[in-house]
């Protein structure tokens, strides 16, 4: 009886001193929690924008919170004005306003900018030079479209009904149109 009581001494003289030295129970060991994804708008132009093309590009301040989408053109010989529908994904977008480039109005020509803002995603654009004066060989921003991100996910700006035209009022069929895609993560 002696030896059991003293095989039980042991023990728990052996557990007294092995509990201190466990450290609990260590959590478990799983993975770092993810943070999320930054935000970000990143559009992707269509082309590369040659001569003789009207594309679309991120002006500079586009962010998180607005995308400064440029109408640009790139040595469009004899350009007075143009007019096209724009489609543009308003699951993610919203349209805020355009404003006129320098383009145009060189050598202090008056123009006229009018955007009209249809349903789910569908701008109608014009701008054009004023009054008795030629075209200019066109390469810059024409106008900017300021856009909201509302939404996280992806779509494409497409034209259609776009045209550029001289000063008599005939249309540059040698000009390329190319358009783009965003994606968008809030």
């Amino acid at each position: 009886m002696a030896l059991t009581r003293r095989c039980r001494l042991v023990v728990i003289s052996l557990l007294a001193l092995c509990l201190p030295a466990c450290g609990g129970g260590g959590g478990g060991g799983g993975k770092t929690p993810t943070q999320p994804a930054t935000p970000t708008v990143t559009f992707q132009p269509a082309g590369s924008g040659g001569p003789g093309t009207i594309t679309l590009g991120a002006g500079a301040g586009s962010g998180v919170s607005r995308l400064y989408l440029e109408v640009r053109a790139n040595q469009v010989a004899g350009l007075y004005g143009l007019a096209f529908d724009l489609r543009f994904p308003a699951a993610q977008l919203r349209f805020e306003r355009a404003t006129e480039g320098v383009v145009l109005n060189t050598d202090g020509a008056a123009t006229s900018l009018q955007v009209a803002a249809g349903e789910n995603g569908h701008l109608v654009v014009g701008l054009t030079r004023l009054g008795a004066v030629s075209g200019v060989t066109a390469t810059g921003p024409l106008l900017t479209l300021e856009l909201v991100p509302i939404a996280s996910g992806s779509g494409t700006f497409a034209f259609s009904a776009n045209a550029a035209y001289d000063e008599r009022a005939a249309v540059l069929d040698e000009v390329v149109w190319q358009a783009g895609s965003v994606e968008i993560r809030l």
